[in-house]
C-alpha cells in the first residue's frame, strides 16, 4: 500500500496517519510487514511541497492477535 504523507491538497480532506501505526494493526491482525520504504514524491510540485510516500506490504503469518 502507499501512505502519502504532507499537506493535504486544496479542496481535498486527508488524515496525518503514521507508518509505524499501520505496520502495528497490521501486525495485530497477523500480518508481518515484507516492505516498508519511504520516498519522496515523484511529482515536483508535490516534493516543493513536502510531500512523501510509504511504501508498505505486508504477508499473512499466523493467526490474528486482535
Amino acid at each position: 500500500m502507499a501512505v502519502r504523507h504532507g499537506p493535504a491538497p486544496d479542496g481535498r480532506l486527508m488524515y496525518e496517519v503514521p507508518s509505524e501505526e499501520t505496520v502495528k494493526l497490521a501486525a495485530d491482525y497477523g500480518l508481518g510487514t515484507v516492505l516498508s520504504v519511504e520516498t519522496e514524491s515523484r511529482q515536483a510540485a508535490n516534493r516543493d511541497a513536502g510531500v512523501t510516500w510509504s511504501r508498505l506490504a505486508f504477508r499473512l503469518t499466523g493467526s490474528a492477535g486482535g
